[in-house]
């Protein structure tokens, strides 16, 4: 079991307060629906941003690679992402974004550059258990102004997204940016980007906490028209329905293997 459905069945979660803040943007919500399609098409002459999570990685602590899935998974992600033209890549510094980045950015003949602030608010250290990771985890989620001993607050992780987006935006005004970075972390981004009632979330049956579900290798597209923001597509894993097997039961009548 990868690390992620680990967390995932401790009850990983995101904040179930809502935070409100001052924004000097406009910002809105063009897509309501969690891994759905594209609702409204990119527009060539606005800066498009795609987030991407890394691959599936192995259940260790601190700095895991990609696991064999993973692999596969962010291959695929390159094969979608290389007929975009990209003018820049970035990444988190940790080994499995930076894999996963360095599969995306070959098609592109582009070298990516990594940046600290891309990185997940909290990392599993090897010098702590699973279960006081997630324990401290936890309550970032549940108080999403707490900052843990080593990382960031929740809130401040979405600060630190918004920084990197609007130093971009500053650099270009129209073109596409892929962005590597981590589940958590994305989803922190949505949330300082964007008002609570407006996004989906997932609730964590024993904490009760709101979390945004980010997938490995799904995609999440934002797009900046002047001082808008827009959502296209949150968590799209369309790309990676090779993946997908499709289950096989035998029809009793006739003794054949079927799918369905």
């Amino acid at each position: 079991m990868t690390l992620c459905r680990r967390l995932a069945a401790a009850c990983r979660t995101r904040s179930a307060k809502n935070f409100s803040k001052t924004r000097n943007f406009k910002f809105e919500l063009s897509l309501l629906h969690q891994g759905s399609k594209i609702t409204h098409p990119v527009t060539p002459k606005m800066l498009t941003f795609y987030f991407i999570r890394h691959g599936a990685k192995e259940s260790i602590p601190f700095d895991p690679p990609l696991t064999k899935l993973g692999i596969k998974q962010a291959e695929l992600t390159a094969k979608y992402l290389k007929n975009i033209s990209l003018k820049s890549i970035l990444a988190s510094p940790k080994l499995r974004t930076r894999q996963t980045a360095r599969m995306i950015s070959k098609p592109h003949l582009l070298q990516f550059v990594t940046d600290d602030r891309l990185i997940e608010r909290l990392e599993w250290e090897s010098n702590h258990t699973f279960d006081e990771f997630v324990a401290e985890w936890i309550k970032t989620d549940l108080d999403r102004q707490y900052k843990p001993k080593k990382g960031s607050s929740s809130c401040g992780k979405g600060e630190e997204m918004g920084e990197i987006i609007e130093e971009i935006s500053a650099k270009y005004k129209d073109g596409n940016i892929a962005i590597i970075s981590h589940g958590g972390a994305i989803g922190d981004l949505l949330r300082y980007l964007f008002k609570e009632e407006d996004l989906v979330h997932k609730v964590a049956p024993l904490s009760g906490c709101k979390y945004i579900d980010i997938s490995e290798c799904s995609i999440t597209v934002i797009q900046k028209d002047k001082d808008r923001y827009k959502l296209i597509k949150v968590n799209d894993k369309a790309h990676l329905s090779p993946l997908i097997q499709v289950p096989l039961v035998m029809n009793s009548r006739t003794s054949k293997v079927v799918m369905i």
